[in-house]
């Protein structure tokens, strides 16, 4: 079964790796907190892969296309929340290095779940997992299994490899720089929501 794996890790690593308003909170979050606020929010977004990954490989994503209201609003409520974190970002006054401020267990839980929600906000995410799936050749439970567990470690390995980049470029650059990364990220962030949130309306 490690053939499987080895697909499940280059799917996770493929999904994961397009940066988007998860690998730009992933940023933002090592750069201002250090890098195990980048990894608890990747392993965040690595459990929400697996989680749908999960969900299309036992079948469920019928649900979503059974009932497409739920896909809408879910999608809605998660760009709503991206477009809040963006505003936040951009209007940021003053950029830190890494701080440890968030390394109490409260707040890495917090960073952890609210990235893994944010994740779980785009369940367009599964179709694609379904297709993967298919192409894949998961015929069983023991190979969906193992794809699963593929695609966990090739997300959180793209994830701690962002973390680490992000924190060894942050340690380069001055507090200035860090603003405008923080402003540019929020921007960026609120136009992944509102495209989100229309994309969703749209749909409805």
């Amino acid at each position: 079964m490690t053939g499987t794996w080895w697909k499940g890790l280059i799917l996770g690593f493929s999904i994961a790796a397009p940066l988007g308003p998860i690998g730009l909170l992933c940023i933002k979050r090592t750069l201002e907190g250090g890098r195990w606020n980048g990894i608890l929010s990747g392993l965040g977004a690595a459990s929400a892969d697996a989680l749908y990954g999960s969900l299309a490989a036992f079948g469920l994503a019928a649900l979503f296309q059974q009932y497409t209201w739920i896909q809408s609003w879910t999608q809605i409520l998660g760009g709503a929340f991206i477009f809040y974190l963006g505003l936040r970002f951009a209007l940021t006054r003053k950029a830190t290095g890494e701080s440890g401020k968030d390394l109490s267990a409260a707040g890495l839980g917090k960073v952890y779940l609210t990235t893994f929600l944010l994740t779980m906000s785009n369940p367009v995410t599964i179709f694609a997992f379904l297709g993967m799936f298919a192409g894949a050749g998961v015929s069983n439970t023991a190979s969906a299994i193992w794809m699963v567990v593929g695609i966990f470690s090739g997300s959180m390995a793209w994830w701690v490899t962002l973390a680490f980049l992000s924190h060894w470029l942050g340690k380069r650059l001055n507090a200035s720089v860090l603003l405008w990364v923080n402003r540019v990220a929020g921007i960026a962030l609120m136009g992944f929501g509102i495209w989100s949130v229309v994309n969703a309306i749209i749909k409805l």
